[in-house]
């Protein structure tokens, strides 16, 4: 049985931006995010009474951070590995380095580049957005990518499949944060008070936008490693402003803390994460992609987690009817399980709706997904 992995048309911008000549997508999103960052932060700095010049030190002393971590995380790895967190930190010691050579008050300059920072951070993730390197969760609504992502690394296995634009998300949030951090540097809060809300508000976004990623990242304990170091960025600020820091608004970052660790307990005990494993999800791809390829046939198979799952899918007039069966033999697959399920059903196949759904008493879920127009189903790009 041969397989079809097209099973959408990719979203029109992300193909045509994957590469432009020799300069790919993200790194012209980068570029543009230095620039924009720079400008940003010269400009509030005049407003300020800082030094003009005081952006665009800070910019190539935190270019040399993120390049220096970025290196080493690649050395580590055996391959080119960018980790938003670890050059993050890079960036911001070199920068305060930069600062006490340049004899500049640190806390207050470090706000002045807080919305740079955010803006920057937000063109980089459009660029993963662009890339495809960073997507989420097959969803009913999403971003597609087409087979010149494939060639760059996506698994084949989601090409035209619709996936959450967790990047664009998070690019957006980083906007809004950019604008307020903005406002606080301009306010007369306590010097340092914008970079720490900056930090906190981009650790509250990062943590609850990872549960939604799709791509293959390291996982211990339920928590991913930009989720157990949002814990610890929180819990360091804690204690920075229990030690008396003023530019630690203890209530909102207290807030967090409570919020992230109530979420970290849940995601720690939850049994939905592995069967939205990023591996897990790619197999479940391929059963829906081989009953597609099996034009109406059953498909059977077990998956690594122990689910059995049928698949066929058939055209019944103008309507494609896909039918799905899941079920577990060593233990039933709990209700927020086969929700989790259902929704990556959804988002696998061509835009549908779920117009039956039952359990037998043998514990067997079955979920029928139809769809009206057969073009919607058509092959992508090749």
């Amino acid at each position: 049985m041969s397989t079809r992995f097209e099973v959408g048309r990719a979203t029109p911008f992300a193909e045509r931006w994957l590469r432009v000549g020799a300069w790919s997508g993200f790194t012209l999103c980068g570029l543009a995010g230095v620039l924009l960052g720079t400008t940003a932060s010269a400009a509030l700095a005049v407003v300020v009474g800082r030094p003009w010049w005081l952006a665009p030190v800070l910019a190539a002393a935190m270019a040399v951070g993120f390049v220096t971590v970025a290196a080493v995380d690649g050395f580590v790895a055996g391959r080119t590995r960018l980790v938003c967190f670890h050059d993050e930190a890079g960036a911001l010691l070199v920068a305060v380095a930069a600062l006490v050579f340049t004899t500049q008050p640190v806390p207050a300059s470090l706000d002045v580049a807080a919305p740079g920072l955010a803006l920057f951070l937000a063109c980089g993730r459009v660029g993963c957005l662009v890339a495809g390197c960073c997507h989420g969760l097959p969803a009913a609504h999403g971003i597609t990518y087409g087979s010149g992502h494939a060639d760059e690394g996506l698994a084949p296995e989601l090409v035209g499949v619709r996936l959450l634009p967790v990047a664009g998300l998070e690019a957006g949030a980083l906007v809004a944060v950019a604008a307020v951090t903005a406002g606080v540097a301009l306010s007369s809060a306590a010097p340092g008070t914008a970079l720490v809300v900056l930090l906190v508000a981009q650790v509250a976004v990062r943590f609850g936008l990872e549960t939604a990623r799709g791509d293959d990242r390291r996982v211990r304990a339920g928590l991913s490693e930009a989720q157990w170091t949002a814990c610890a960025v929180t819990g360091g600020l804690l204690v920075a402003g229990a030690v008396g820091w003023d530019a630690v608004p203890l209530p909102l970052v207290g807030v967090v803390a409570v919020v992230l660790a109530a979420a970290a307990v849940l995601l720690a005990t939850s049994s939905v994460p592995p069967l939205r494993a990023p591996g897990h999800v790619r197999e479940l791809a391929r059963v829906v992609h081989g009953a597609e390829a099996a034009q109406g046939q059953l498909v059977v198979a077990t998956t690594t987690r122990g689910v059995r799952m049928s698949a066929t899918s058939r055209a019944v007039g103008d309507h494609l009817v896909r039918h799905y069966a899941f079920s577990r033999s060593h233990r039933p697959l709990a209700r927020d399980e086969l929700a989790a399920l259902e929704r990556v059903m959804r988002g696998l196949g061509p835009r549908a709706q779920v117009t039956a759904r039952h359990t037998s008493a043998a514990g067997v879920h079955h979920v029928v997904l139809a769809t009206s127009g057969l073009a919607t189903s058509g092959p992508g790009p090749s």
